[in-house]
């Protein structure tokens, strides 16, 4: 018997909680939040979901915001960004975030840390795409003194982003949250937890 996406949220929902904080190039916390483990294969990606009502902590910004519908978001150990999509209440994906960030993260007692380059890719898979931050990045390239090799990797990520959201190349189910969780949460072993 197939399970409903409701079903499938119950399951999500129960996963092990990770605290996910995003820091800045040099180490600084920049945002936090709650979320739960879908799947996790060590050296090579982690899944998350993001529950609706979930306070999000912009502690550089100094505010709070709410997640508004549910979300998902994937890291890759060799990518420099991650995604996050955003879905409407029929589990259809509404809209995706490639967040640019520097290769591989660290997982460790429940603790996501990944390192954020201010620059996202914004868009609907085959719809209009946005590139945000950019005067962010820009200013956090001259304070951090970024390398030429992270101002050029950074970009091409964005190149690349923009090009998947452009051709709907995501991560495998993200066009629907229910095919989502189920091809992660199926046979989803529990993983150890370490630096990717």
């Amino acid at each position: 018997m197939e399970r409903s996406l409701e079903q499938w949220l119950e399951v999500a929902r129960a996963g092990p909680a990770v605290t996910v904080a995003v820091r800045k190039y040099r180490g600084e916390l920049h945002v936090q939040y709650p979320a739960r483990q879908v799947a996790y294969r060590p050296g090579k990606d982690l899944a998350l979901y993001i529950a609706p009502g979930t306070s999000l902590d912009h502690r550089g910004r100094g505010l709070v915001l709410k997640q508004d519908r549910p979300c998902v978001g994937v890291f890759r150990a060799r990518h420099w960004y991650n995604c996050f999509g955003d879905y409407r209440p029929d589990g259809r994906l509404d809209r995706v975030y490639f967040h640019v960030c520097l290769p591989g993260f660290v997982y460790r007692s429940g603790t996501l840390a990944w390192v954020d380059l201010e620059l996202e890719v914004v868009g609907t898979p085959g719809g209009p795409v946005t590139v945000a931050g950019r005067d962010e990045f820009e200013t956090a390239r001259r304070r951090y003194n970024y390398s030429a090799e992270v101002v050029t990797a950074a970009w091409a990520a964005v190149r690349e982003a923009e090009s998947r959201l452009r051709t709907s190349q995501l991560p495998p189910g993200m066009e629907d949250l229910q095919r989502f969780l189920a091809m992660r949460l199926a046979d989803a072993p529990a993983g150890r937890e370490g630096k990717v």
